[in-house]
């Protein structure tokens, strides 16, 4: 009888791990800005669905943020101290494998400590028109590739960028590559990397909705010969 009860037990448990295993999912990602387009780096994002269940994330230096959470309909807050939470309500998935929607926080304060639901704070109904609307609409970017004199790509350069209220770093990926959310205004761009000799570009004027592209090259640092 016992070993009835263990192999049954052994059953069900099997079936529970199996049934969490293939609980389907999709990607939630974006990008958080302020008012002036300028991103907005460490900012808490919580996906809560009607059962309760929160998946967390925290947008990277690029402003950027990515959620994998199960099929359902959520309740997404964006909370970033110094800005005033914005909550999205009844944002529901069809059957998409990723999502992209992108969110704006204004400038203000806010008494909720751990960034969940104020009733005063943005509430905002979004649909699925909504959301693909949202993914073509910020096209102001500044792209393009780092290599040396040789034309070798430089992986993990630095960018630094100073102007229009926005100050901070990133740095290309594995292929060289870089991409960097610019709101229209004036900039000081810095290009640096290990081993290279740096290049700044001072006045770089950023148009409205117009994707830019900018390739540099970094000339290595001479070895001394001893």
């Amino acid at each position: 009888m016992k070993v009835l009860q263990i192999l049954a037990l052994m059953f069900g448990l099997t079936l529970f791990v199996n049934a969490q295993n293939t609980e389907k999912s999709f990607i939630l990602s974006g990008t958080v800005f302020d008012s002036e387009k300028a991103v907005i780096v460490g900012t808490e994002i919580t996906a809560e669905n009607k059962d309760g269940r929160r998946f967390k994330t925290t947008s990277d230096e690029k402003g950027f943020y990515k959620l994998s959470i199960p099929f359902g309909e959520y309740t997404l807050v964006f909370h970033k101290e110094g800005f005033k939470i914005t909550k999205y309500t009844n944002l529901e998935n069809l059957a998409l494998a990723e999502k992209i929607l992108d969110a704006n926080l204004e400038i203000g304060t806010c008494s909720d400590c751990d960034g969940f639901i104020l009733e005063d704070d943005n509430d905002k109904k979004l649909n699925n028109s909504d959301i693909s609307q949202r993914k073509n609409k910020n096209e102001n970017y500044l792209s393009g590739v780092i290599t040396d004199q040789l034309c070798a790509i430089i992986p993990k350069a630095k960018i630094k960028v100073v102007g229009n209220k926005q100050r901070f770093t990133t740095e290309t990926d594995e292929n060289g590559r870089y991409k960097i959310n610019l709101s229209e205004g004036i900039y000081t761009i810095e290009f640096g990397a290990s081993g290279h000799k740096s290049y700044k570009i001072k006045d770089y004027r950023m148009g409205s909705n117009q994707p830019m592209s900018l390739d540099i090259a970094l000339y290595a640092i001479p070895t001394p010969i001893i």
